[in-house]
C-alpha cells in the first residue's frame, strides 16, 4: 500500500499574510502505482503573523513557507524542489518567494542548484505629493510623484564551496514578455536561456531533456540588463525605459522641451488653473504596470558545487529605486503651461536575505 498525498496552498497578501495549507490524504492499492513517480514530501510550514486580518493600514506581515518536492527524473536520479516565501515587514511590501531545485544525478561529475525567482513580487506604491516645488506659493500648484524608476535583482554566493554556471536573462532584453527556462539532461548537461530558444531546444544530438522549468515576467516601458555576472554575484536591473505618454511618443527620464521640461508623466501642457497639479498628472491606471503596481521578477540561476560539499552560503536581495516627476505652472510667452522635472534616484529600498544551500539535505535554509 502507498500513501500518495496531494498538497494545495493559497497565499494571500494585503498587509497581513495568510498562508493556507490543506492537505489530502488518499491511500490508493495499485492505483497509485500507476500514476507519476513524483513523491510529495511535506517538511514544514511556519507563519508569523505582525499584523491584524481587520486593521489594513498595519505594515505587512512576514511569513515563511516551506515545503519540498522530490521526483524521479529516471536513472537513479531526482529532482528536490524547495519552495520558500518571504515578507519584509516594510509598507511597501516586498515579497521574496524563492524555488530551488536540487540535481541529484549519480551520474553527474558535479552538485546542480537551480533558483527560480517565481512568486517574488516588489510592490511599486507609487506616492502623489502637492508639497511646493521650487517655493511656489499657490496652493495646489505643485505636484510630485514618486514611482519606481528601476527595480534589481542581485545573488551572492558568499564563500568558495560553490559558483554560478549560468543564469537568464542574458545580456539586453526589451521584449514586454522575458520568459528564462532552465533545462537538464542526464550526466550533468545544464543550460538556461531565454525563450524561443528554451528547454526543448537545449539536448543535443545525443540525448535527451530529462527535467526543465521555465519563468515569465512582464516589463512594459521598462528594460533588463544583466549588469554584473561572475562566478560569485549575479545582478539584474530593470530600468524605466520609456512611457509613450497618449501617443504623442515616447518620453524617458531624461527627455527635455525647452518650453514645457519633462513631459513624461505631464497630461497636458497647458491650463485653465494652476491650482490643480495633481490632475495633470497621468491617470494611476493609465500608467505602466510597474509603474503602478509592481514587479514580478521571473530571473533563474544555475549553482554548482563538488560532490563533496555540504553546504554554500547565499545572499538574496531585492531593491526598489524610486524618482520623483515634478509638475509646476510656468508662463511662456504670455501663456499659461506646465512644467516638468524628473530627478533621479531620491529613495532606494532593499530586501535582503541570507540562506544555506544545504546539499547534504537538498534544501534551501533561511539563515537567522
Amino acid at each position: 500500500m502507498q500513501l500518495c498525498i496531494t498538497i494545495h496552498s493559497v497565499l494571500f497578501s494585503c498587509y497581513d499574510i495568510n498562508v493556507i495549507r490543506h492537505i489530502s490524504t488518499k491511500i490508493k492499492g495499485s492505483d497509485c502505482m500507476k500514476r507519476s513517480k513524483t513523491y510529495l514530501k511535506y517538511l514544514a510550514l511556519s507563519a508569523v503573523f505582525a499584523s491584524s486580518a481587520i486593521t489594513l493600514s498595519t505594515p505587512a506581515a512576514y511569513a515563511q513557507t516551506t515545503s519540498q518536492v522530490v521526483t524521479d527524473i529516471g536513472q537513479n536520479a531526482k529532482t528536490h524542489t524547495s519552495y520558500n516565501t518571504f515578507n519584509n515587514d516594510q509598507a511597501d511590501n516586498m515579497t521574496m518567494s524563492l524555488k530551488v531545485t536540487f540535481i541529484d544525478d549519480p551520474s553527474a561529475d558535479k552538485q546542480i542548484a537551480v533558483i527560480n525567482t517565481t512568486g517574488s513580487f516588489l510592490k511599486a506604491n507609487p506616492t502623489i505629493s502637492d508639497a511646493p516645488i521650487d517655493n511656489y506659493p499657490i496652493p495646489g500648484a505643485s505636484a510630485t510623484l514618486r514611482y519606481p524608476s528601476q527595480y534589481d535583482v542581485a545573488f551572492n554566493l558568499q564563500d568558495n564551496s560553490a559558483r554560478f554556471f549560468n543564469v537568464a536573462p542574458t545580456n539586453a532584453v526589451e521584449e514586454t514578455t522575458v520568459t528564462s527556462s532552465v533545462s537538464y539532461q542526464l550526466g550533468g548537461s545544464v543550460k538556461a536561456s531565454v525563450t524561443p530558444n528554451g528547454p526543448s531546444g537545449e539536448a543535443g544530438a545525443t540525448g535527451q531533456v530529462t527535467w526543465s522549468d521555465s519563468v515569465s515576467y512582464k516589463q512594459t516601458s521598462y528594460k533588463t540588463n544583466l549588469i554584473d555576472q561572475t562566478n560569485k554575484n549575479v545582478k539584474w536591473n530593470v530600468f524605466f525605459n520609456g512611457y509613450n505618454n497618449q501617443n504623442w511618443g515616447i518620453y524617458t527620464r531624461d527627455s527635455y522641451h525647452s518650453l514645457y521640461g519633462n513631459q513624461l508623466f505631464m497630461y497636458s501642457r497647458t491650463y485653465l488653473y494652476e491650482s490643480d497639479a495633481k490632475g495633470n498628472l497621468i491617470p494611476m491606471d493609465q500608467l505602466p504596470a510597474l509603474t503602478n503596481s509592481g514587479f514580478s521578477p521571473g530571473m533563474i540561476a544555475v549553482v554548482i558545487s563538488e560532490k563533496n560539499t555540504d553546504q554554500s552560503n547565499l545572499q538574496v536581495a531585492y531593491t526598489k529605486h524610486a524618482d520623483d516627476y515634478q509638475l509646476r505652472p510656468g508662463y511662456t510667452f504670455g501663456t499659461a503651461n506646465w512644467v516638468g522635472n524628473n530627478v533621479k534616484d531620491v529613495d532606494q529600498k532593499t530586501f535582503n536575505k541570507l540562506f544555506t544551500l544545504d546539499w547534504k539535505n537538498k534544501k534551501l535554509v533561511e539563515k537567522k
